[in-house]
C-alpha cells in the first residue's frame, strides 16, 4: 500500500488525488489533518483517509499526530509515502523515515514551500513541476515531472450551475 499525504490547500490536495487516481483506490490511503479541506475533498473522490489530529500552531498536536502516524505504520504494510507538501505532511514523513519507508516528495510550486524544503532531506526523490525549483532544493535526486492532473473530477453543485447557464456560443474565459 502507498500512503499519499497532503495538507491545507487544493494545491497540495488535487495533485495527490491525481496520483491516487493513477495508482488506483485499492492501492492507496491518504493521511491528512482531520479539520481542514482534505477531510472533505479526499473522501468525495472515493479514497480512504486517515485523519490526523494536528493543528499548525499547537506543538502538542504535532506530537500526537506523529504518534498516530507511528501507530498507523506499525499496523499497516506501507511500501512508499508520497507527499505533496504542507505542514501536516511532516509527521507522516518523519514516521515513514523512522520505519525506513521510501519517501517521494512532489513540489508543485516554482518556489518550494517550507515543509518540502525541510522534508527533502528525508526523501529518496523530489519531483518538481518547474526547472526553476531545482535551485531551491539541496537534493541529489531531483526529477522534473510536471504537475499531475486528475483523470476525473467530482461534480459539485456550483460547477453544474455555472455549466448549465444559457451561454452565448463561442470561446469562454474563466477568471477566479
Amino acid at each position: 500500500m502507498i500512503v499519499l499525504t497532503c495538507s491545507g490547500t487544493g494545491g497540495h490536495i488535487y495533485p495527490a488525488i491525481a496520483i491516487g487516481q493513477h495508482l488506483g483506490k485499492e492501492n492507496v490511503v491518504f493521511m491528512s489533518e482531520k479539520d481542514r479541506l482534505a477531510a472533505t475533498i479526499v473522501p468525495n473522490y472515493g479514497f480512504n483517509l486517515f485523519k490526523m489530529s494536528i493543528k499548525r500552531s499547537n506543538l502538542l498536536s504535532w506530537i500526537k499526530a506523529f504518534k498516530e502516524c507511528l501507530g498507523f505504520f506499525k499496523k499497516n504494510q506501507i511500501n512508499k509515502v508520497i507527499s505533496t507538501g504542507g505542514y501536516a505532511t511532516a509527521p507522516v514523513v518523519f514516521a515513514a523515515w523512522l520505519f525506513r519507508i521510501p519517501i517521494v516528495l512532489l513540489e508543485q510550486n516554482a518556489i518550494p514551500g517550507k515543509a518540502n524544503k525541510l522534508l527533502s532531506f528525508f526523501a529518496k526523490k523530489v519531483c518538481i513541476s518547474f526547472e526553476f525549483s531545482r535551485s531551491y532544493l539541496k537534493h541529489k535526486h531531483i526529477v522534473l515531472t510536471g504537475n499531475p492532473i486528475r483523470k476525473t473530477y467530482v461534480a459539485d453543485a456550483t460547477s453544474q450551475q455555472v455549466c448549465s447557464f444559457n451561454w452565448i456560443p463561442g470561446k469562454k474565459v474563466l477568471i477566479f
